[in-house]
């Protein structure tokens, strides 16, 4: 019994270090980008935002979308946020510099109070020799 609690205690003190350290591995670090353009659009016919019931939709429903390019150093990415309220985080503005994590089918933007995730809905890369 005594030789199963250590067996036991040995392989937890080599396994949470190793998880931890794989996990650090794997999350990507922070770059800045710089947002290109943030294009807004009222959505006539927007998705139900409400409970199950269908039925339970307003008879007029309002959503907004924003298309927003970002620029890093050598890829540009556009991507989709959609909110049923007519409000965009002013962290995010035309020109200004941001800090983002980039991920596999979204990007991760850093608004220093919290982070907001949009899906990536276009990638274009530069052409450029320092970018080939």
């Amino acid at each position: 019994m005594k030789s199963y609690l250590l067996l036991t205690a040995a392989f937890c003190g080599l396994a949470v270090p190793c998880v931890y350290a794989s996990s650090n591995l794997q999350a990507k670090s922070l770059e800045t980008a710089t947002v290109v353009s943030i294009h807004r659009q009222e959505l006539l016919e927007p998705l139900y935002y409400g409970g199950d019931n269908a039925s339970d939709a307003p008879l007029q429903s309002q959503a907004f979308s924003y298309d927003v390019a970002v620029r890093t150093a050598c890829q540009t990415y556009v991507t989709h946020y959609e909110s049923p309220y007519d409000y965009f985080p002013t962290a995010i503005a035309v020109n200004s510099q941001i800090p983002i994590r980039v991920e596999k089918h979204d990007i991760a933007f850093d608004l220093g109070f919290r982070q907001m995730r949009m899906p990536i809905a276009h990638i274009s890369k530069a052409k450029t020799l320092d970018c080939q």
